[in-house]
């Protein structure tokens, strides 16, 4: 069992990174431990388990029945008397980020409007990471977003052959 605080890199770690340095912390609310990236953690990030996330982001009548992951996106369940009940697929369960813009909104949203996770990071549902959007905005986003990695790969390959020319 790691110490707390320890660091290791994520090829020491079972379901880590490469390179990527993570660091054993534990959740600010129930004290379990877990790995979490060190940089996401010196920014602040992650300071809860998944486990206690929800009961953080949500307050309220909007109690969580449940919580679920399906194809990387977090769904949750609520009570029937949450006003955005009404949002739930036929299973009970409502996207977690759709809920979280909801709630952000003071309304339900409509089937054709799309909750766009801006890092591209599915379960990262904090208010500031999301970008409520209609379908050709979303459309064009993901386009500029996919370009800006494109380019920016570019932009390393060529730096390191030019690194390479000048050595």
């Amino acid at each position: 069992m790691p110490e707390l605080n320890e660091v290791r890199k994520g090829k020491e770690i079972p379901f880590g990174k490469g390179t990527d340095l993570y660091i054993w912390t534990s959740c600010i609310d129930c004290g379990n431990c877990r790995w979490v990236l060190k940089r996401n953690h010196e920014k602040g990030k992650q300071l809860r388990c998944y486990q206690c996330a929800p009961k953080h982001l949500y307050s309220g009548h909007e109690i969580i029945r449940s919580r679920r992951l399906l194809n990387g996106y977090v769904l949750i369940g609520l009570n029937k008397d949450s006003p955005y009940y009404q949002m739930r697929n036929k299973l009970g369960y409502v996207l977690e980020h759709r809920f979280i813009m909801a709630k952000h909104l003071g309304r339900c949203l409509e089937s054709w409007e799309i909750v766009h996770h801006i890092n591209g990071i599915k379960t990262d549902n904090r208010i500031e990471n999301l970008l409520l959007a209609n379908p050709i905005e979303h459309e064009s986003v993901t386009i500029l977003q996919n370009e800006v990695k494109t380019l920016k790969a570019n932009i390393l390959l060529l730096e390191h052959r030019l690194a390479l020319l000048e050595s």
